[in-house]
């Protein structure tokens, strides 16, 4: 995840890491280029990123504090988990998901009750996608980004209590344009979820690609604030591979 840093005289952008789960066994991180299938290691049979609560602008009870729960998924298919993934919102209140590789069409219905789906399908093909879910009692209005073909983008804009908040759901496959560009930046409150597909020490791998400099640069001309860690547990374990990774960022 990439967070616009915002004044802590406003409250600013926190987040905790709480991995629930575990990747089977020691795995080495190095893994073929571009190596994003495979067998996932959480019970939906995905890559997941699961954040703590980020905190923001101003809550009702006086402090300057307003929780959001946001989960970031890689679904590589969601339809067939949705079970699954419904019990993860309810269980872990989430306010918010950004699930990438819905793998849905216009001709598949997807709903989970108690929230609002914001849904960016491909116009063509069967793969990728993006979704993002909101819980009913937060306003939020949707925009999506037309990126020609190769990232995917889409947004919500939720107005807080004394803000306004963009967060967006990112998915780029490793053989198209990151297009970086297409993504607004203004001054705050600004947050980028998603599968980058790319590689830097700065989030876990043990070498950098040319995708990895252009996320890096970006984020340094854009003044944003990376909040992976090296040193988190990895969102991604390829059977194939027998390697971990962590494409999302």
């Amino acid at each position: 995840m990439v967070v616009k840093y915002v004044n802590t005289r406003c409250g600013a952008l926190l987040m905790e890491s709480r991995p629930e789960s575990c990747v089977p066994g020691p795995m080495p991180r190095r893994g073929p280029p571009n190596a994003t299938g495979g067998t996932p290691f959480f019970s939906c049979g995905v890559r997941r990123r699961d954040k703590g609560q980020i905190t923001t602008g101003h809550s009702n009870n006086g402090s300057n504090e307003l929780p959001l729960k946001i989960l970031q998924w890689n679904a590589e298919g969601v339809a067939t988990k949705k079970d699954a993934l419904r019990n993860r919102l309810y269980d872990h209140k989430k306010d918010i998901a950004c699930i990438q590789e819905t793998h849905l069409t216009d001709k598949i219905r997807f709903s989970i009750r108690g929230y609002q789906c914001k849904r960016m399908d491909r116009a063509e093909g069967t793969k990728g996608d993006v979704i993002i879910l909101v819980r009913n009692d937060i306003q939020a209005v949707e925009f999506t980004k037309d990126t020609n073909g190769n990232a995917e983008i889409n947004g919500i804009r939720i107005a807080l209590k004394n803000r306004e908040l963009l967060v967006y759901d990112f998915y780029c496959p490793a053989n198209k344009q990151l297009s970086l560009d297409a993504i607004d930046i203004p001054d705050a409150g600004r947050i980028i979820l998603g599968d980058f597909n790319s590689h830097s020490q700065f989030w876990g791998y043990d070498e950098m690609d040319l995708r990895g400099e252009e996320v890096e640069n970006w984020q340094i001309d854009q003044n944003l604030q990376l909040l992976n860690d090296p040193d988190d547990q990895d969102t991604f374990y390829s059977s194939r591979w027998r390697t971990t990774s962590t494409p999302d960022l």
